[in-house]
């Protein structure tokens, strides 16, 4: 019996995939998710607005309660399970990437490569749904 429900477990662990196995569909990361700010730990409030033209605008506040003090456009690009934002500068290209960890209709976990910093965003709106063309 043991036997039987080890081998039930087994499959299920590697029958089910979490979200971040699957590739993202870039579509259903178009809205805005926000990250908020912590003034013990430091980490600053972070908010992702990606919109369906490929431009992800990043906005920072250093905390919670206070305006968005820093706002910058990136250009975006999702492959598979990472998003890459990219920024010309006088300096040459800014890139980030991040690898997504966790991916739902209001959640989002992504781990920056290079620096490790983990973010964790709830979703504050998504986009509006595109209406259809009237014809005349």
């Amino acid at each position: 019996m043991r036997a039987l429900i080890g081998t039930a477990l087994l499959v299920l662990a590697c029958g089910t995939g979490s979200a971040a196995d699957d590739p993202l569909e870039p579509s259903k990361l178009v809205g805005e998710w926000d990250q908020p700010g912590d003034v013990k730990k430091k980490v600053p409030q972070t908010a992702f607005e990606f919109q369906s033209d490929g431009v992800a605008r990043i906005k920072i506040a250093p905390n919670a309660d206070s305006e968005f003090n820093l706002v910058t456009d990136f250009m975006y690009e999702v492959k598979e399970n990472t998003i890459v934002l990219t920024k010309a500068t006088r300096d040459g290209d800014l890139i980030r990437t991040f690898r997504v960890t966790k991916f739902a209709d209001d959640v989002l976990e992504a781990t920056e490569l290079g620096s490790g910093v983990r973010y964790r965003f709830k979703r504050v709106k998504s986009a509006a749904p595109a209406k259809p063309e009237e014809k005349k």
